[in-house]
């Protein structure tokens, strides 16, 4: 399985643009790719606090366009071969 993954803003430099390559049969939720990614590998986020940040809507993510927040099952969404992932940081300022 391929998913396409994209980071913008701040999290450009942690994810950039990369293939995320699994196995065949692999299943993997938003949430677990999340904790997989460098995200976590660099102690920005881990999986507890990926949730809460998507949940407070401070994080923006996109999966083939589609804003996970409109998605039935959030960050729980089953990712399937070819999905397309855009990461937004939380965004500040005024």
């Amino acid at each position: 399985m391929e998913l396409y993954i994209k980071g913008y803003l701040t999290f450009r430099k942690t994810i950039g643009k990369q293939v995320f390559m699994l196995g065949d049969n692999e299943k993997v939720t938003l949430k677990d790719l999340l904790v997989k990614l460098s995200l976590v590998a660099e102690g920005k986020v881990d999986q507890t606090s990926a949730e809460s940040l998507f949940l407070e809507k401070e994080m923006i993510i996109l999966i083939n366009g589609r804003n996970v927040s409109q998605l039935p099952h959030h960050l729980d969404t089953m990712l399937i071969d070819q999905d397309k992932i855009d990461i937004f940081p939380p965004m500040v300022g005024g």
